[in-house]
């Protein structure tokens, strides 16, 4: 097969559906000079696959030259829209996954501005993988997938091809995190869950990322990030609290932390959150911390967005 023939052949695979969509492409970075080459011919080679794209992407309080080389990029590219602030040490909020939230956060608000209404999807990444480029062809498969689908996150593995963004993950076999079983409960059960991820369906989760997540544009932008609890969080667990099995290992831990008995009445046991330090800086208070996503895909699920996915064959390598 001549080398013409098969770009042809691989552009009208992927001429479909999807591609005829626009695409809105962010993330957030900080300190991550050594990945920008790599998001940078991700982004565009990804983008060229659609009708248009757009990136936004924010950084603040980088160290090396992170925020100069999006600059660049931004002024040879005018779909590029980037922000960049120094926050002083004072302003920033008192744990790691509150800060992150915040930054997606700045990056959902001007996702909503009104010049981005004919774009589709929205893809939220980390800027931060130097390895290898994105997962392109399996991005544009998953796009093409017959299943209905609020939100598709990606498999992050690592070198062994494990599946490692774990603190993102909630699902029917692990749905509660550390925010839930607090740390000591929720680290021993990691080694269990450190598992490879196969196959080429669609895998429900309750939460996922996996460094990359695609979803429908007009629906994310309902929602907002969060890196403590909140209440659309507390009203999501007791729902999947309420349906789980009452011998559920996780469910039974969760019983025993709390001091009742393993038959209890489940539409009575209540939520209560656990103080966390398992991603604070040394020093900071002990507060009901949990990844920024899951309080994210708990809002969606309970406003009825709740087909979240895990597919596999798209791969962030860490």
């Amino acid at each position: 097969m001549n080398k013409i023939y098969f770009a042809w052949l691989l552009f009208a695979t992927y001429t479909s559906t999807a591609c005829q969509e626009k695409v809105l492409i962010c993330g957030v970075c900080k300190d991550t000079e050594k990945s920008v080459p790599f998001t940078i011919e991700s982004i565009e080679a990804l983008g060229a696959h659609f009708a248009d794209y757009a990136v936004i992407i924010y950084e603040n309080n980088s160290a090396d030259n992170t925020p100069c080389l999006y600059r660049e990029w931004a002024e040879k590219n005018s779909r590029v829209h980037f922000t960049s602030e120094i926050i002083r040490q004072d302003q920033l909020e008192t744990s790691r996954t509150e800060i992150i939230a915040k930054a997606r956060n700045n990056v959902l608000s001007l996702a909503k501005d009104p010049q981005y209404d004919d774009f589709k999807y929205l893809i939220m990444a980390d800027l931060d993988f130097s390895k290898v480029l994105w997962p392109i062809e399996e991005i544009l498969e998953a796009l093409e997938l017959p299943e209905e689908w609020d939100c598709i996150c990606a498999n992050g593995i690592n070198s062994n091809q494990e599946f490692l963004d774990l603190y993102s993950f909630r699902d029917s076999h692990f749905p509660f995190g550390a925010e839930m079983l607090g740390d000591k409960i929720w680290w021993k059960h990691l080694d269990e869950k450190r598992s490879k991820i196969g196959g080429d369906t669609l895998l429900p989760v309750y939460s996922a990322f996996g460094g990359l997540a695609i979803y429908k544009r007009d629906t994310i932008i309902r929602f907002s990030y969060s890196g403590i609890v909140t209440e659309n969080l507390r009203e999501h667990y007791q729902n999947i609290l309420r349906s789980i099995p009452q011998k559920h290992p996780q469910l039974q831990e969760y019983l025993h932390l709390l001091n009742l008995p393993e038959d209890s009445d489940l539409s009575t046991v209540p939520i209560v959150f656990q103080n966390n330090t398992t991603w604070e800086h040394e020093g900071y208070p002990l507060l009901q911390t949990c990844c920024e996503h899951v309080p994210l895909h708990a809002s969606m699920t309970i406003h009825g967005f709740g087909k979240i996915f895990i597919y596999p064959k798209m791969k962030m390598y860490y």
